[in-house]
């Protein structure tokens, strides 16, 4: 049997028109329905690509076992919004993996469904062979897991993280307009809310972890939103530079610490160290032989002796390749005699008591010079970033020797923070630097500010130079610290007061009746439109259904909050300036200083108990997995209640805050045996008080400085 479908787009035919006098063939009906399917499927990639979703479809991902569930969710793919249904893979947790829709054509014919056979009863083809049928079937599936198929992604998953997307339809041509506006007029990368990196504990491997807090930014253009904090672990490995024989004096025969001159050192250092030994030598069997010492690398005889005779060095024997060589002429010791030989020799071992700064050494041969030879880390900057799909990422920088410098961030990324890497936890540290967009009462603090500052250095000026040059008038201006009425005009009435270091105009005072007092007076006006609306526009449902697919369960933390108050003021050395007349220390703080230069890696969330009770499970399903923020937990079941879903679908049960999570938002996870999953949001924060100094100043020019305490809610 054979199909003819002859439809080009390229020469661009819109419709079939059948003739009533002809005969209409196969390949006219297969043209009309492909040029229905081409004109919607152009319509239709204005507003979607393939792969984007339209409803459902999420994904989560166990980081531990690699266990993804994908919920049941519509995907567009060529010109169709095709149906999924929920499906469990399994995905490596380690390296980049794409999790996407296999679709699958496949021509069925009245031999695979005999419902496809003519049915006309009575009619001249009835029980022959009927039209072929093209069937669609989309699945879940794995980037090169082998399956069948068409691949189309969906979803990234880098080493057991899923990254968010942007939902579709995401209106291409309006959205790439809008993108290209932000990168011309703002560079295009920048935090909006948020997505602050706070320096976390390493874990159990030594790998350092980041949080980073949930927020939005705008990158290259596009809007980029993260619902709930995120860790990045980084499995930092320095770079290296070996150094040989790097001298260092011994001052001391007893324990001896060195110090490395470029650090930290990482792997175990070997010291070249002079040291002295004297040791008993048997004599050769005849006259002028030489004999061997018992260690390597000899460079100096301090004397030989046998009984009370002490031999000369270059007259009686000399040094030769680690051995005394009697050859001279001189005296001799009797072949086959001992005699004791004091030297000086090079031990080249292991350092004792390292630290990544320093050595201790014992026994060398005091007023020498040591060689030490080690690697040691060196130092650099590394630069956390994020793309415009969401991906967190860390660049590693370029080491230096001493001042490292931060490494250039390629486009289309954020960058977020920078790790300063000196291999030492306790000068490690983590500086926030993203580019964050200010707000526009922000900004008009900051030019207030800036008036005052102009203002006040103004003053200072001509106040200085008329107490230095002049006693009164330049160009028309004078300084007058308003102590009293010396430097006014004595020949003019002077109707303002000087009181308190400060002018106070003259203010008249006073009432005036208008008119009889009860008539009420106004002007004319007319009524004229201000706003109109002149035209009107269409809408569209884009997705007119409205399935919400399978809906997860429900879920109640108590407490979903939970803030506290430090018991004691933190020492933070803040720096507020402010105008005393117009601002309260606090008041200073809350709308001039910028709070993410505060360092909170230290604050974390209190370990407390949590209590839970959840709906939505299928009923007598266990409750399989309890994750807070992407951290396992263990859970308990309440007073009365159980781990295993009711007849109604509902379990109770309590977990404990994991340690060492930092503060802000958080997602906390349940997964069932059965597939059904939920989740919940957990906000953990707390009220500072902070200790602050600061200068402050009056508008009547009174300066001063001080400390003070000051309230942050985190």
């Amino acid at each position: 049997m054979t199909i003819y479908n002859g439809f080009d787009a390229a020469k661009g035919y819109t419709k079939v028109l059948v003739h009533a006098d002809r005969v209409a063939g196969s390949a006219e009906q297969n043209e009309a329905q492909s040029i229905i399917d081409h004109r919607i499927t152009r319509i239709a990639d204005v507003l979607f690509a393939d792969g984007d979703i339209t409803e459902g479809a999420r994904c989560t991902v166990n980081a531990e076992t690699g266990e993804c569930s994908m919920e049941a969710g519509g995907i567009y793919i060529s010109g169709a919004v095709h149906d999924l249904a929920a499906a469990s893979l399994q995905v490596p947790v380690v390296g980049l993996v794409y999790v996407g829709v296999l679709y699958r054509e496949r021509v069925v014919t009245a031999v695979d469904d005999p419902t496809l056979y003519n049915r006309a009863a009575g009619a001249a083809g009835y029980g022959e062979l009927g039209a072929d049928r093209l069937q669609v079937s989309t699945a879940w599936g794995v980037q090169g897991d082998g399956q069948p198929g068409n691949f189309y992604p969906v979803w990234t998953i880098r080493d057991g993280v899923v990254t968010p997307r942007e939902p579709a339809p995401t209106m291409n041509a309006t959205t790439q307009a809008i993108e290209r506006y932000d990168r011309d007029s703002t560079g295009g990368s920048y935090v909006v809310r948020g997505l602050v990196t706070i320096q976390s504990d390493d874990d159990e491997q030594g790998r350092q972890v980041f949080a980073v807090t949930a927020g939005a930014a705008r990158i290259s253009g596009r809007a980029v939103e993260q619902p709930v904090d995120r860790r990045v672990v980084f499995a930092a490995v320095p770079d290296v530079e070996l150094i040989s024989g790097e001298p260092h004096n011994v001052d001391t025969a007893g324990l001896l610490h060195v110090q490395f001159d470029r650090w930290p050192v990482l792997q175990p250092a070997k010291v070249k160290i002079p040291r002295n030994r004297v040791a008993q030598i048997s004599h050769g069997p005849f006259l002028g032989a030489a004999d061997p010492l018992p260690e390597n690398s000899v460079y100096k005889i301090n004397s030989v002796k046998q009984g009370g005779t002490t031999y000369q060095k270059d007259v009686d024997y000399k040094l030769t390749a680690g051995q005394v060589d009697w050859s001279p002429d001189g005296a001799e010791v009797v072949p086959g005699s001992e005699y004791t030989v004091d030297f000086d020799y090079i031990s080249t071992e292991d350092v004792l008591n390292q630290t990544p700064r320093g050595f201790d050494v014992q026994g060398g041969v005091p007023q020498t010079v040591l060689q030490v030879d080690y690697a040691y880390a060196m130092k650099r900057i590394d630069r956390i970033v994020m793309n415009g799909a969401g991906e967190l990422d860390i660049i590693k920088g370029i080491p230096a020797t001493w001042q490292p410098v931060d490494p250039d961030v390629p486009g289309g990324v954020l960058a977020l923070a920078s790790v300063v890497q000196t291999w030492d936890a306790d000068t490690r540290r983590t500086v926030a630097d993203a580019v964050r967009t200010v707000q526009m009462d922000t900004l008009v603090s900051y030019a207030t500010r800036m008036d005052d500052i102009e203002l006040d250095l103004a003053e200072l000026r001509l106040a200085t130079d008329v107490a230095g040059r002049y006693s009164g008038l330049k160009k028309g201006y004078f300084a007058d610290p308003m102590m009293d009425n010396t430097m006014r005009d004595q020949g003019r009435e002077q109707t303002a007061m000087v009181s308190g270091q400060a002018l106070q105009l003259y203010e008249f005072e006073g009432a005036f009746l208008m008119g009889d007092g009860v008539t009420a007076y106004g002007l004319a006006y007319d009524f004229v439109a201000a706003v109109s609306q002149l035209s009107f526009s269409r809408a569209m449902a884009i997705n007119p259904s409205g399935a919400a697919g399978q809906l997860p369960a429900t879920i109640a933390l108590q407490p979903a909050v939970d803030r506290w108050e430090a018991p004691y003021p933190q020492a933070y050395p803040l720096a507020i300036d402010r105008n005393a007349s117009r601002y309260t220390i606090q008041s200073a703080f809350d709308e001039l200083y910028d709070k993410s230069t505060i360092d909170v890696s230290n604050v974390h969330m209190r370990q407390i108990e949590v209590t839970f009770s959840l709906s939505g499970f299928r009923p007598l399903e266990p409750l399989a997995s309890v994750a807070f923020d992407g951290v396992p937990v263990a859970v308990t079941p309440v007073a009365g209640g159980s781990l295993i879903a009711n007849a109604r679908g509902e379990v109770y049960g309590a977990f404990t805050v994991p340690a060492n999570i930092s503060i802000g938002m958080k997602a906390v996870e349940f997964v069932g045996e059965n597939g059904s999953k939920g989740s919940a949001n957990y906000l953990g924060g707390a009220v500072l008080t902070l200790k602050t100094y600061g200068r402050w100043s009056t508008m009547y020019g009174g300066y001063g400085a001080g400390s003070g305490v000051v309230t942050y809610v985190i």
